[in-house]
């Protein structure tokens, strides 16, 4: 996984291809797709994003080609993919409602109301990442997100440190502290981190060890 706020040609080029992927799949029309898309690509390259960027689409649209076999509606979550983070101000708690409405409010008439209701809730599954929907597409969409748990520790230790930048712009930095521990706490407390017995055999221990690790330091 990179984390790298800035990507290759070759890979910002794969992000727009699986937009268009995407907007094909639900016979988007392709001047509102690229509508669309420059404003995603906006939201992303903000600078003040150091781990919510384009990086970040790029490591779950990666996922969903790797887990594709295991994905009813591929399309469907490579939306919610692309619009779940759209909206994402740290000082906010409201990036998922408004993630979600800003989905709505670019998709409702390409996808209709009620599969835009459905991304709605991938979208806002993630705010607690618990699925709204008892559907295993969203269930893998919340592994997808939480897969950087379970890399090995240089790249969780370096994605630990972005979102940390993300941050301390706007907090103190012992609050912001107090903050991380609480919620990456909340991982140790669950039952299990991930939803789908793939990615818990792959991945479970691990994000276990780098969350248990981070909390100590």
């Amino acid at each position: 996984m990179i984390i790298s706020p800035y990507l290759e040609e070759s890979q910002t080029a794969y992000l727009l291809e699986k937009w268009e992927e995407a907007c094909t799949a639900y016979q988007i029309r392709p001047n509102l797709a690229q509508e669309i898309w420059d404003l995603i690509y906006a939201a992303h390259a903000d600078w003040n994003r150091h781990y919510h960027n384009l990086s970040h689409l790029y490591n779950l649209l990666q996922l969903a080609d790797e887990w594709e076999e295991q994905l009813q509606e591929k399309a469907l979550v490579q939306m919610a993919i692309f619009f779940h983070d759209v909206e994402y101000n740290p000082k906010s708690k409201d990036n998922e409602r408004l993630s979600a409405q800003f989905a709505r409010q670019q998709l409702r008439k390409s996808l209709g109301a009620e599969k835009c209701k459905q991304l709605e809730q991938y979208i806002l599954s993630t705010e607690k990442h618990a699925p709204l929907l008892d559907e295993p597409d969203c269930r893998l969409f919340l592994d997808f997100d939480l897969a950087i748990l379970g890399q090995n520790w240089l790249i969780y230790e370096e994605y630990a440190q972005a979102i940390q930048k993300e941050y301390v712009n706007w907090y103190n930095f012992l609050f912001y502290k107090q903050g991380r521990r609480k919620a990456m706490k909340s991982f140790l407390d669950r039952p299990q981190i991930y939803y789908s017995a793939a990615f818990r055999e792959k991945y479970e221990q691990v994000a276990r060890e780098n969350i248990d690790r981070e909390i100590s330091q």
